[in-house]
């Protein structure tokens, strides 16, 4: 009788740290296996915060609780406590100091909704930022559009401007040539008109000469008549 008691004894022992071994396992979610719903089961921690960890997991996995709050936005002391609280572990282990405590079915509501709150804001909070970071976006291409337009501008005037320079270039050089053709006709002119007054006085000289030559002609043939 006192062996079969005993034995009782000792399969309620094993089964009580059988529940409390399964207490504890259900309780703890370790920060670096947890998938995103085991970590949005535990107290306080949302879908935007799981994202924020699991994003910042797959650079590497967090060393302790120091590592997890530095890298992770929104993780602080006071969350990072309540994390603990709700069963949270950084490789297995919990928060110094602070004890996994389970949740009444009101607290679990009560958190329940605070979460749903609090996901609420941050995806407002998220969309607000999208729309800004596109509100940016489209001032930044409507600058670059702008610059493009100024530049294109800028061209187009070095252009005009070059051309102006040449067609002024291009005004002084004909009318250079011009000038210089207008010079060489006055000369030429001149030179001919030069040289028709010679050819006119050289022909006046030998019809001069011939009169001459006739007048001593005639008069030596009266002589010899």
């Amino acid at each position: 009788m006192l062996s079969i008691k005993r034995v009782l004894l000792a399969l309620g022992a094993f089964s009580l740290s059988l529940c409390a071994s399964l207490a504890m396992a259900l309780t703890t979610v370790d920060v670096n296996k947890a998938s995103a719903a085991e970590l949005d089961a535990v107290h306080g921690i949302g879908p935007g915060t799981s994202a924020k960890i699991l994003a910042e997991r797959k650079k590497g996995d967090f060393k302790d609780w120091n590592d997890l709050i530095t890298r992770v936005k929104g993780v602080g002391d006071n969350n990072s406590q309540k994390f603990a609280a709700g069963g949270l572990t950084v490789n297995g282990v919990g928060m110094a100091g602070v004890a996994v405590k389970p949740m009444s079915t009101k607290e679990e509501k009560a958190q329940a909704k605070a979460d749903a709150k609090a996901d609420k804001a941050e995806a407002k909070a998220n969309k607000a930022e999208m729309k800004s970071d596109k509100a940016a976006a489209k001032a930044e291409m409507a600058k670059d559009k702008a610059d493009m337009a100024d530049a294109h501008a800028d061209k187009v005037k070095a252009e005009v401007k070059v051309d102006a320079k040449a067609d002024k270039a291009a005004q002084k050089q004909a009318k250079d040539e011009a000038k210089a053709k207008a010079k060489a006709e006055k000369e030429a002119a001149k030179q001919a008109e030069k040289e028709a007054k010679a050819a006119e006085k050289e022909a006046k000289k030998k019809e001069k000469e011939a009169k001459k030559l006739e007048k001593e002609a005639a008069k030596k043939a009266a002589t010899t008549n």
